[in-house]
């Protein structure tokens, strides 16, 4: 598994980790334990942490290890990955974002998406395609 996977599943699991912690505290602060006032900046940014900190994180650090490799010697075996780390930069500092602006989140959400899908495009091929061949 390559290390770029690996640190991107484990921030996943640091994400998950916290989000379950946040939902306790929403859980508590439900039964009528009153311990925080910002219940509906923590139940967004409960939303958040699961949904694109874990969920898309995860799946993120799965692609870049599955989805198809390159055999050429003239490019990296997984391409460019400074595209794909900048995607998960971009998509934990939108989870870090989340917990104030929601709109400055789902602009890192979206430059995420486009580095990730920059870095995959070329990845991309036909069943049986040559190296050279691609859409």
């Amino acid at each position: 598994m390559p290390r770029l996977s690996v640190i991107t599943i484990r921030i996943a699991l640091v994400h998950l980790l916290v989000g379950w912690t946040v939902g306790a505290a929403l859980l508590i602060h439900k039964s009528g334990v009153h311990t925080f006032d910002t219940y509906l900046t923590l139940r967004e940014s409960h939303f958040h942490l699961l949904c694109f900190g874990w969920t898309v994180q995860l799946c993120l650090g799965v692609a870049f290890w599955i989805l198809p490799k390159f055999t050429g010697n003239d490019v990296p075996f997984y391409g460019t990955e400074s595209l794909a780390q900048g995607a998960v930069l971009a998509i934990n500092l939108g989870v870090v974002a989340a917990f104030g602006s929601s709109t400055l989140a789902w602009a890192f959400y979206t430059a995420s998406a486009l580095l990730f899908v920059a870095h995959m495009w070329p990845r991309v091929k036909p069943f049986g395609a040559k190296k050279s061949e691609s859409l």
